[in-house]
């Protein structure tokens, strides 16, 4: 999926509900939570014949009115809020596969709240914009929990990367000089296929960490196919927790996603002969 509207947009949160109303208040109420003010009580000419569900299913357009009762950003607090309860967690991998993240990637009803905020902005203050960025930013969000927001960028069009492996096994503990080998499985989610890439390590982020494979390639990848392969790094001499930052580059060295955390690691390198003798970090 690289395009979306509001009715696919809506149609993935509607069929994902722990339980309806009816379509017109489900759809009232998931514009409210947008933070919209729009009255469509009111006796105006889209407010009348069931505009919310109209919109909610794609036969009428987002008039000026309905766009401006909205603030800019949306509400993404309250947005987040409601979808979290309003989706049903044991729906979630339904819900996860029609917004076209697959099953085996790790779930999070949160993630998957944030990202839908960050479309929602997109859908109603750039409705010319039909991007789907609920893919990437799912992932920016498992990856960066804390963030403020996915900032979805991409160097490419239709580009999108699904790391399958689990955060918890993105972290390990060393000793001084200790070996570990990593492993990425990669699933291209997007429409570009890719050709020439290599995933590279910035040594700024893990100067305490060798990278023994400075950079990987990345196999070709057509879309929807998979790409899987291995890194080697070791700790230095010095203990600490050290994030290792990689970005996935083009032929001519250019971030294909800038400002994206999702292939980062972390690496906790310890005195494992001192613990061993009972110290203590």
């Amino acid at each position: 999926m690289n395009a979306i509207d509001m009715k696919f947009f809506c149609r993935g949160i509607y069929d994902g509900a722990v339980a309806h109303v009816n379509q017109e208040e489900d759809a009232r109420a998931l514009f409210a939570a947008a933070g919209s003010t729009y009255n469509f009580s009111s006796a105006g000419r889209n407010s009348r014949s069931n505009y919310a569900t109209k919109l909610f299913n794609g036969t009428k357009k987002l008039s000026g009115a309905f766009i401006s009762s909205f603030p800019n950003p949306i509400d993404k607090v309250k947005f987040k809020t409601w979808l979290a309860s309003y989706l049903d967690e044991d729906k979630l991998p339904a819900t996860l596969g029609y917004y076209g993240i697959p099953s085996s990637v790790e779930r999070s009803l949160i993630a998957l709240a944030r990202a839908l905020a960050d479309q929602m902005q997109l859908l109603i203050h750039c409705p010319e914009d039909q991007r789907d960025i609920v893919v990437q930013s799912y992932q920016q969000y498992l990856s960066s929990p804390s963030s403020d927001s996915a900032d979805v960028k991409t160097l490419y069009d239709n580009d999108q990367c699904i790391v399958y492996t689990a955060m918890k096994d993105r972290r390990y503990t060393v000793d001084f000089d200790e070996e570990i080998a990593h492993t990425w499985e990669l699933y291209n989610a997007g429409s570009q296929t890719w050709s020439d890439r290599s995933l590279s390590f910035c040594p700024d982020g893990g100067r305490h960490v060798k990278a023994i494979d400075g950079a990987v390639v990345v196999p070709r990848t057509p879309p929807g196919a998979y790409a899987k392969f291995t890194a080697r790094l070791k700790g230095r001499g010095t203990e600490g927790e050290f994030p290792c930052h990689w970005i996935m580059v083009d032929a001519e060295g250019r971030n294909c996603f800038p400002d994206s955390t999702m292939f980062d690691i972390h690496i906790k390198v310890v005195n494992k002969q001192f613990l061993e003798r009972g110290g203590r970090i």
